[in-house]
């Protein structure tokens, strides 16, 4: 029976070789150096699997992974300053852009909590739950839990997070709670960070999605709820609001709500 089936792939690669050397690839009825270049090019063209796990590396940062279920998600919320493309995220952290103040704008904006100021001073109001950091101080802030966009940003074509990966959706949101819930556990319990809640209000992080109360800035430009609230855009919308997924303290799940598309809110990028 080998010898039957060596005998088979024999024929087979005998075979595929003479049709190679019989592929006339630009039809110019010459068989050349030229058609053997041709038949190289289909070579490396397709993409390699990635493995749910390892690491993304996106405008100069490493992202750890998670798979739970059928997803595989980002393990820490998205810092990037640039779209896809290269192009940048304008950056607010001079209390005004072009002369205007945030509840004015209604472009891409990214801000680090705790991170307004002009000429050296604070200009924000900015509160802080944080029992590990202070999170008003944007170096730390930046750390422990990344950067806050505004919805526009999130809307933009251009794309916030790597190839093969998007911002989540609400659907994708709801797929990850019934998977958590089909296996008995308590979706805003296992979700949480294990450390950097108020009150020691921690999860246990059963699934590693290290789910960090990050807060966010609100239309008016207020630093609010670091430390005790955790906050991820969709990219579903009702009208003019966006919907955003809400981690908290004393709250079941993580529901849908609707917020103004000024807010600046974390982001949590799902492989396509």
């Amino acid at each position: 029976m080998r010898l039957l089936f060596t005998a088979l792939s024999c024929l087979i690669s005998v075979n595929l070789f003479s049709q190679i050397l019989d592929y006339d690839g630009n039809n110019d009825g010459c068989i050349n150096s030229t058609d053997i270049l041709n038949i190289l090019s289909f070579y490396g063209e397709c993409e390699s699997i990635y493995e749910c796990g390892t690491i993304v590396e996106y405008d100069g940062y490493e992202y750890t992974t998670v798979q739970i279920g059928n997803q595989c998600w980002f393990a820490e919320n998205l810092r990037t300053t640039r779209f896809k493309n290269g192009d940048e995220i304008p950056f607010f952290n001079d209390c005004v852009i072009g002369g205007w103040p945030w509840e004015l704008i209604f472009t891409p904006l990214n801000v680090i909590y705790g991170g307004s100021e002009y000429l050296g001073q604070e200009c924000s109001t900015c509160y802080d739950y944080s029992p590990n950091i202070n999170a008003c101080e944007a170096d730390e802030s930046l750390v422990e839990y990344g950067r806050l966009y505004n919805w526009f940003s999130v809307n933009d074509i251009r794309g916030l997070c790597p190839s093969g990966w998007h911002v989540s959706t609400t659907e994708e949101w709801n797929e990850l709670n019934d998977f958590i819930l089909s296996e008995g556990n308590q979706v805003e319990v296992v979700l949480k960070s294990n450390t950097g809640w108020e009150n020691n209000e921690n999860g246990t992080d059963a699934y590693g999605f290290d789910a960090r109360p990050a807060g966010d800035i609100n239309y008016l430009g207020t630093f609010n709820h670091a430390g005790t609230k955790a906050q991820w855009w969709t990219t579903n919308y009702v009208g003019l609001q966006g919907i955003k997924r809400t981690l908290i303290t004393n709250q079941i799940g993580v529901p849908s709500s609707l917020s103004d598309q000024r807010a600046g809110l974390s982001i949590r990028c799902v492989q396509d």
